[in-house]
C-alpha cells in the first residue's frame, strides 16, 4: 500500500510527542492522551474500504466484526475530558474494534 511507511510514520510521531508533551504539562494539571483508531468509514478510510475484496478481509479480521465509523470514537473522547480519567497521562488508547491495526 502506497504511503503506509509514512503514514505508520506520522501516527509513531503524535504517540510519541503526546506522551513526551504529558510529561511536561501535568504538573500543571493538564492530561495528554492519544486516541488511536483502527480503520474508519471516512473519507480517507474509503480509499482502502471501497474494495469489497478488502473490506471483507478487514471485518473478518476485526473481532467486533465490522469497520468503525467516528461515533466509535465519541465515549472515549468525552470520558477523557472528565475529572474521572485524571489519573490516565500520556497514554496511546486504541480504539479499533480490537484489530490492534498500529
Amino acid at each position: 500500500d502506497r504511503y503506509q511507511a509514512a503514514y505508520a510514520a506520522t501516527k509513531a510521531a503524535v504517540m510519541n510527542f503526546s506522551r513526551a508533551f504529558a510529561k511536561e504539562v501535568a504538573q500543571y494539571g493538564v492530561n495528554v492522551n492519544s486516541i488511536c483508531p483502527g480503520f474508519v468509514d471516512t473519507e480517507m478510510g474509503k480509499v482502502n474500504l471501497a474494495d469489497p475484496e478488502k473490506r471483507k478481509k478487514f471485518i473478518e479480521r476485526t473481532p467486533k466484526g465490522r469497520v468503525s465509523v467516528p461515533e466509535d470514537m465519541v465515549g472515549l473522547t468525552i470520558f477523557l475530558c472528565t475529572d474521572e480519567s485524571d489519573f490516565i497521562v500520556g497514554q496511546a488508547i486504541n480504539v479499533d474494534g480490537g484489530v490492534l491495526y498500529y
